[in-house]
């Protein structure tokens, strides 16, 4: 089963998915910025039918910490 968060972070920042890991973040991954944050956050929130508050959308600093926010509001298969 294909990972849709990885997919998704991929083909937002326009990189390869093998590049994606739990820890690809804006510290590491140059094409990762705050313009960028904001579409990709768009994207997760239409993709995996949920909204975050802005005081969550300022602890998402990478695909681990999106995950476990997706995790607790309960998303299927994250």
């Amino acid at each position: 089963m294909k990972d849709k968060l990885v997919q998704l972070v991929a083909k937002t920042l326009k990189i390869d998915e093998n590049e994606v890991s739990e820890s690809t973040s804006p510290n590491n991954t140059q094409q990762w910025d705050s313009l960028t944050t904001m579409i990709l956050i768009t994207e997760i929130e239409e993709s995996f039918k949920v909204t975050f508050s802005v005081e969550e959308m300022m602890q998402l600093k990478s695909v681990k910490d999106i995950r476990a926010l997706l995790r607790m509001k309960e998303v299927e298969n994250v």
